[in-house]
């Protein structure tokens, strides 16, 4: 869980300042109430769509939950909620680019490093197989487009090993230790 290894890193959650959902399904967006007073940045598009799908009488759908879509609503009445259209530098070095639609507003985050950029793919790649053999995710509203995002994550990218997937236990050998 993200609150255990931040513990480990003696951090708080309460001191984070910006939470970046790549969508917000319930395996990405599930620790979100940890980080009280943090700024959380979504797709306008993946918002819009929960709002859409969610009433009182459903709970959970297509991978999203109404409590999450809940506590994205108070985050947004508190003025924590940063919604991006498309792409987005948000700080220097970090940008925000609407991706390969595993849902509708997945997106992937560019961080500008002293060894060129490193993309987090978010589930627009799950597994490095599907960066190495630019293989489309299994879940995708369109696999051209998500096709397409691997293709610019790979123009992007420093190196291939530079794309980290949403899914691969490989990164947590890869990359054991933050420095």
């Amino acid at each position: 869980k993200p609150q255990k290894k931040l513990e480990d890193l003696r951090i708080n959650p309460s001191d984070i300042t910006d939470v970046i959902l790549t969508h917000a399904h319930w395996d990405h967006i599930g620790s979100l109430y940890s980080y009280t007073n943090a700024n959380v940045w979504i797709q306008q598009s993946e918002y819009d769509f929960m709002r859409q799908i969610f009433d009182e009488s459903r709970k959970n759908t297509k991978g999203f939950r109404l409590k999450d879509f809940k506590l994205l609503q108070q985050i947004e009445k508190e003025g924590r909620l940063k919604l991006i259209n498309g792409e987005s530098q948000i700080f220097d070095g970090v940008t925000l680019t609407l991706g390969g639609m595993h849902t509708i507003g997945s997106q992937y985050v560019t961080l500008e490093t002293i060894d060129g950029n490193v993309i987090i793919a978010g589930d627009n790649a799950y597994m490095y197989e599907n960066i190495q053999k630019h293989k489309p995710i299994g879940s995708t509203i369109d696999v051209e487009a998500n096709l397409s995002t691997l293709r610019d994550m790979h123009k992007q990218a420093a190196s291939p090993f530079f794309i980290l997937p949403g899914h691969d236990p490989k990164i947590f050998r890869w990359f054991p230790e933050i420095q």
